[in-house]
């Protein structure tokens, strides 16, 4: 009995070498020619951590509502008594980018942005003399924006974004017209 469990044993395990070295024998074989098959990418734009200052258009893929009702890529509510300074109420900052043309890069909105020079328009003033004002950052509006640049993604399929340049204080956006 042990004799033919044993006899089994080396049958089939000369069965199973034997299908490993046809299929070893019959396994494909790569061809390697001689033109190079990788794919080498070039980084477009601005390297990783370089400071930029870039000029360029507001493009926003949904621009939100502001209070009075005109479509932003960004707005900031101010509110104060006449003859002393306004204080911050609200602010609302979509994703968008600036597009130079050549490259855009994101401003992400969960990162500080310092804007500058933005259109203001007076919403309300009442008797007590509290003046509320908004700023609007229009799609389509020329800016300058300044930080260091944060590329995430593969090569060629990347996204390129904007972090303040000294880690402190935002990114710098400065309107132009």
């Amino acid at each position: 009995m042990w004799t033919f469990a044993i006899v089994l044993m080396a049958v089939g395990s000369s069965g199973l070498v034997g299908v490993c070295l046809y299929a070893i024998l019959r396994r494909p074989t790569l061809t390697v020619s001689d033109d190079n098959d990788t794919m080498a990418f070039l980084l477009d734009g601005p390297m990783d951590g370089q400071l930029v200052r870039v000029t360029g258009r507001v493009v926003v893929d949904k621009p939100v509502r502001s209070p009075s009702g005109t479509a932003c890529a960004m707005y900031e509510l101010y509110g104060g008594a006449d003859n002393q300074p306004a204080r911050a109420l609200r602010r609302r900052v979509l994703p968008f980018s600036v597009d130079d043309g050549s490259q855009p890069i994101t401003i992400d909105p969960r990162v500080e942005l310092v804007a500058f020079d933005l259109p203001t328009a007076e919403l309300e003033a009442d008797q007590d003399g509290i003046v509320i004002v908004e700023r609007r950052l229009h799609p389509g509006a020329k800016v300058q924006i300044e930080g260091r640049i944060r590329r995430v993604g593969a090569p060629g399929h990347e996204l390129i974004t904007l972090v303040p340049a000294d880690g402190a204080t935002g990114v710098a956006l400065t309107f132009l017209c």
